[in-house]
């Protein structure tokens, strides 16, 4: 990696990284084929693919990746012939070369753990009401299997109804006192029973916690999983951009991840991160032995592995307002108006993504609808 600062005369110089502190063996014989003896000749260090990004950026001090450097090195026939040459062992890196397709492995996978209870209050129709209520506490974890070094790693269900810890949920019909045979008005004529008689009132709602959030295997700088469940939750800026995080911590966070190898802080020109800020988890003091720079995943070797968070809570309710009007017999006539998200309640799809732009902390989505409002007839006979 390069970066051009100005030269004399508004020129642009070309600047490279500083070279190795040391012998580079590895690197030498996959990029060359130089045996290790010879590896602190520093002319022979001449390779172009010792200024390119595919490596230069997994070697980045503030955000390394040496399984994804390792992985790049051997990616490459004509670099596994160079490694041969030097007398690396066909099996250095990978430990069935002749296998590089995969492997078929069958086993006991992943499983999960889920513990539950559940409550639920009937109440069947008497003096015009009947409603049904529940509540579910769950938790739900899922192992997985990662490799013969780190045989399990157990963690909360994400992103599924399995992550929810706990929901509520109540349905009802009311059928208002009020006309022929009724408390209210239970000796008024045909005519003033049209008018108020026969109404009804339907609901149903569901309140749940938010869904567990993943941040990933990360590191915290200045706050802790407590401090990060009360900081989380959505905000509105003047531009109307909604985020979860607070400002302070989005805006470090990005230059935290907005690495350059190339300049004396380690840092792009956002400049250096202070304060609160989520950090890869990689870093100058430790190396993650198995990382996946994309998703943020890795063994917690640095990090924690697994940030995990209840996201926003989620509320709905629907009602409905019924009139029903007798006409002859069995012959009625229904008029309806519903009401879906009756209080327009916004649920937000939750997030926990990171990156070292201001749009990968911005929530765009949204769960179930606004509210909408819709009439309906129907006649049964």
């Amino acid at each position: 990696m390069t970066h051009t600062p100005d030269g004399p005369n508004g020129s642009v110089r070309r600047a490279r990284l500083p070279p190795p502190a040391g012998p580079l063996p590895i690197s030498l014989a996959y990029f060359r084929g130089t045996p290790a003896a010879l590896a602190g000749n520093p002319a022979l260090y001449t390779s172009s693919n010792f200024r390119s990004s595919t490596f230069t950026n997994q070697l980045d001090p503030r955000d390394p990746n040496v399984f994804s450097f390792a992985s790049a090195l051997d990616a490459n026939s004509g670099r596994r012939a160079n490694a041969l040459a030097a007398g690396l062992a066909p099996n250095f890196l990978v430990a069935n070369p002749d296998k590089l397709g995969g492997a078929q492995v069958t086993g006991n996978g992943g499983y999960t753990n889920y513990h539950s209870m559940q409550v639920e209050l009937r109440r069947r129709m008497s003096q015009g009401l009947q409603f049904q209520m529940s509540y579910v506490w769950g938790r739900a974890y899922l192992s997985d299997f990662y490799s013969f070094r780190v045989p399990r790693v157990e963690s909360l269900d994400t992103g599924a109804e399995g992550g929810v810890a706990h929901a509520f949920k109540v349905n009802w019909v009311y059928e208002l006192p009020f006309g022929q045979g009724r408390r209210f008005g239970g000796n008024v004529g045909r005519a003033m029973d049209l008018l108020i008689g026969g109404w009804q009132i339907h609901g149903i709602g569901r309140f749940q916690s938010g869904e567990i959030l993943d941040f990933g295997n990360l590191r915290m700088v200045g706050f802790d999983i407590n401090d990060l469940r009360d900081m989380y939750g959505v905000r509105k800026d003047a531009d109307g951009i909604i985020t979860y995080l607070p400002d302070d911590v989005i805006e470090n966070t990005i230059r935290a991840f907005s690495t350059d190898p190339g300049s004396p802080t380690g840092y792009s020109a956002l400049g250096v991160p202070e304060g609160r800020y989520f950090a890869p988890a990689s870093g100058p003091d430790c190396l993650e032995t198995i990382a996946d720079s994309t998703n943020r995943t890795g063994f917690g070797d640095c990090g924690e592995r697994n940030i995990e968070i209840n996201g926003q809570m989620f509320k709905n309710l629907d009602i409905s307002v019924v009139k029903a009007v007798p006409i002859a017999g069995r012959v009625r006539a229904e008029f309806r108006v519903e009401m879906l998200n009756a209080f327009d309640w916004v649920n937000f799809n939750p997030a926990a993504t990171f990156g070292d732009e201001l749009d990968d902390y911005r929530i765009n989505g949204l769960i179930g609808s606004p509210r909408i409002i819709q009439l309906v007839s129907r006649a049964s006979w």
